[in-house]
């Protein structure tokens, strides 16, 4: 694919035959592909399965930490707008409290349905990544103009809203337990319990 937009944008030709960048895209193209059903999930059975890539550890490994880093390290920016409602933590605090939450919710789905711990996570992580983008545009208004903490809460309430939708339409869509999503929902509520304590 990248030869034939050499050839048709010759400008980037040197980096689209540059042999690095080839093999960066090959892994990138990898990545995404294998961790296609939990980005995009389908319900069993239906006739796109069909077409999806074999399942491969490393890859959904590698998804799992990429969207903890990311929606961690977002979440770490967020807190810092809403400091008069929630105490003010350490710079790790989210990252302790994402990957919380993916523990909790992996020992969860072990006893609930050890064959699909790992479709379960991924899809999870895929709503709390969602979430954390969601987050952005409001980040980037507050650098530009100030936004009190109540109306930031607000926001971020309507968000974990609609990722509680998400996960409630993904459980079921999968066909797991509902209690997942209580479970999820729990562990929201004893942390926000917890730092507004």
């Amino acid at each position: 694919m990248f030869k034939v937009l050499g050839n048709s944008m010759p400008v980037f030709k040197p980096l689209f035959t540059w042999t690095l960048f080839g093999w960066m895209m090959s892994k990138i193209y990898a990545f995404i592909s294998y961790n296609r059903r939990v980005i995009i999930p389908t319900a069993p059975g239906t006739s796109k399965n069909e077409f999806q890539p074999s399942f491969r550890l490393e890859y959904r490994l590698l998804y799992l930490v990429f969207t903890w880093i990311v929606t961690a390290f977002i979440l770490n920016k967020f807190s810092a707008l809403i400091t008069d409602l929630v105490q003010p933590g350490e710079w790790y605090r989210e990252y302790f409290i994402c990957g919380g939450q993916i523990l909790f919710q992996a020992v969860v789905i072990l006893l609930l349905n050890p064959q699909k711990v790992w479709e379960y996570l991924g899809n999870m992580m895929t709503i709390s990544l969602a979430g954390a983008l969601l987050l952005v545009p409001l980040l980037i208004i507050n650098s530009f103009v100030s936004i009190t903490p109540v109306a930031n809460a607000v926001y971020f309430i309507v968000v974990a809203g609609l990722m509680f939708a998400e996960h409630i339409r993904r459980v079921k869509l999968i066909e797991l337990s509902a209690a997942l999503s209580i479970t999820w929902a729990l562990y929201r509520l004893l942390i926000l319990a917890l730092l507004t304590g």
